[in-house]
């Protein structure tokens, strides 16, 4: 069975580090061996693929360990300052109050009591 994680800590001098699971529980140990030898150095935050194995100290340890690409995050849309362009909701007039908005015949220069007029 496959689990993922990522490589919690990494010694590169010695060829061994400790992977945490995603799936939670102890950290796993992983040596170099795992990793194949095709994949370049492991880092640490690095996610990665795995099985586990207990060793022949009756550990557990992390074999066939692959790693695995880096999600894409998706695009941030860049916030505009100001106002929006023409052809946008801004072009929208909304009027002054509810009595206004029911009244079709209602202009700016007519307001209501909540808008500081005395009448319709």
């Amino acid at each position: 069975m496959r689990f993922e994680g990522t490589i919690k800590s990494w010694n590169d001098d010695r060829g061994f580090g400790f992977i945490e699971s995603v799936q939670g529980g102890q950290e796993i140990f992983v040596h170099i061996k795992a990793f194949g030898g095709s994949h370049g150095r492991p880092q640490p935050a690095q996610r990665v693929s795995f099985q586990v194995e207990v060793g022949p100290q009756g550990k557990k340890r992390a074999v066939h360990v692959e790693l695995l690409r880096a999600r894409p995050q998706p695009a941030v849309r860049a916030q505009r300052e100001g106002p929006a362009p023409w052809g946008a909701a801004s072009l929208w007039a909304f009027p002054c109050c509810w009595p206004c908005f029911l009244r079709a015949s209602c202009s700016v220069s007519r307001h209501c009591g909540p808008c500081g007029s005395t009448s319709h």
